[in-house]
């Protein structure tokens, strides 16, 4: 699954997206990054997973075990959390 933004340009612990002068749709960014802060600011983890869930609740986080499938494919040892409606990735070192 890519990522929801295509910005390059984050910080450098939590890859959270920064804003550029006169950007559009600058509430993306802003949402995304609350996302980000909200799973990984003291994260709690439901369990260690190759694969996604069928039905995540908004919020849940797993640590992505090694052989990553589905949607968490290339993802080993992130941690996954479900927005609503996509998954953000975020390595835990």
């Amino acid at each position: 699954m890519p990522e929801p933004v295509l910005t390059t340009s984050r910080t450098p612990r939590h890859a959270l997206p920064f804003l550029f002068p006169g950007q559009a749709q600058k509430e993306v960014l802003v949402n995304e990054a609350l996302a980000r802060l909200d799973a990984l600011v003291q994260p709690s983890v439901l369990g260690e997973r190759t694969s996604p869930p069928s039905a995540p609740a908004s919020g849940d986080c797993y640590l992505v075990a090694a052989p990553a499938t589905g949607d968490w494919e290339g993802q080993d040892g992130a941690i996954a959390s479900w927005t609503g409606t996509h998954w953000l990735f975020a390595s835990p070192w």
